[in-house]
């Protein structure tokens, strides 16, 4: 679908948003396989963020028949919360970069909303390197805690593993019990022993940020801006702008989307981050 649009005085915009080839008969109830392009976001292109925004809107809505919940409202979060009985980390692995963050903040406000018997905490499982930092500073979000110490007082509790699998990655188990019972990520997987089943999502894209926004989607859901922004930086981190070879399409539409969604130029932000 290409979506046309008068942007700044003489000049076209477009926005290109294409859709897999699924029959109709195959789609499910809520089909959410949305990818996009949108020149980069480029202001040459002609369009400005209102129209991205208004573009983006607009399809989302023909796929789902309703607005794309981008942002929550704190009265959801609040009676989500409410009573909750079990506490789940969401963690990355022990050299922490961009992407891992970003992701685990982002994949447990997700969570937390499509999972309301539960509270999904983000942790991080060492120090932050300078160019996180930087992007926690930039979208306004506190750094996350620090796992080992939340072990340490609450003893055994669920963890979710993001950006890492193997055991050389993950948080030692020494610092208090923890059970593994999810892991997301874009690494090769290696052996992985479990007391029980646990869903594990592997997929070979560029970056965690990815399949979290994919994950987004397939819940008719939009990230808020906020993580959209965490999101963006993560992908943009971890395949250096979308230049590494293992960048794949799937990244490129991500970042586009999450870029719109966050308000920011990519480019910018990618040259902001590598300072």
């Amino acid at each position: 679908m290409v979506i046309r649009y008068r942007g700044s005085p003489g000049k076209q915009g477009v926005l290109i948003f294409q859709l897999p080839a699924v029959s109709a008969s195959r789609r499910p109830a809520c089909y959410t396989g949305l990818v996009m392009s949108t020149n980069d976001y480029d202001p040459i292109g002609g369009h400005t963020k209102e129209e991205a925004d208004a573009a983006y809107e607009a399809l989302f809505r023909e796929l789902h028949g309703c607005g794309p919940a981008v942002g929550f409202p704190d009265s959801v979060v609040d009676e989500a919360t409410a009573g909750r009985r079990e506490c789940v980390a969401v963690v990355g692995h022990t050299c922490p970069d961009t992407d891992c963050v970003c992701a685990a903040i982002a994949y447990a406000r997700l969570k937390n909303v499509i999972d309301p018997g539960r509270e999904y905490i983000p942790f991080r499982a060492g120090p932050l390197n300078g160019e996180t930092e930087f992007v926690l500073r930039e979208f306004g979000v506190e750094p996350p805690g620090l796992f080992s110490e939340y072990c340490m007082d609450s003893g055994n509790i669920k963890t979710v593993l993001i950006d890492h699998n193997k055991k050389s990655r993950r948080p030692e188990e020494g610092v208090g019990l923890y059970e593994v019972v999810e892991i997301i990520d874009h690494h090769r997987l290696k052996k992985i022993e479990t007391a029980a089943p646990i869903m594990v999502r592997c997929e070979p894209w560029g970056a965690t940020s990815t399949i979290i926004y994919e994950m987004y989607l397939e819940k008719g859901l939009a990230p808020d801006a906020q993580a959209a922004g965490l999101l963006c930086a993560g992908i943009i981190s971890d395949t250096y702008l979308l230049r590494t070879e293992k960048t794949t399409a799937r990244d490129r539409q991500a970042c586009a989307a999450l870029g719109i969604i966050a308000g920011t130029d990519i480019r910018e932000l990618a040259e902001r981050m590598f300072r």
